[in-house]
């Protein structure tokens, strides 16, 4: 696992609060996000693989289902 300060913008991921998913940089135009900012929020990458922004969201295949355990940031 590795936390990482920016990404490229074509890097797709799931969020928890979408149904399908999207390229990072259209998920940061949702979220209103400024450019300028953009590099500051942390990700968290398994794999290659982006599992969350912390503060704003995890992506769906990450999430602990019912019985499984997780963690919380």
């Amino acid at each position: 696992m590795a936390v990482v300060f920016g990404a490229k913008g074509s890097t797709r991921c799931q969020p928890h609060f979408r149904d399908k998913g999207r390229e990072l940089k259209k998920i940061w135009q949702e979220l209103a996000v400024p450019p300028w900012l953009r590099n500051q929020i942390p990700l968290v990458f398994y794999n290659d693989n982006l599992v969350a922004a912390l503060g704003l969201w995890v992506d769906k295949r990450f999430l602990a289902q019912d019985q499984e355990f997780g963690f919380k940031i």
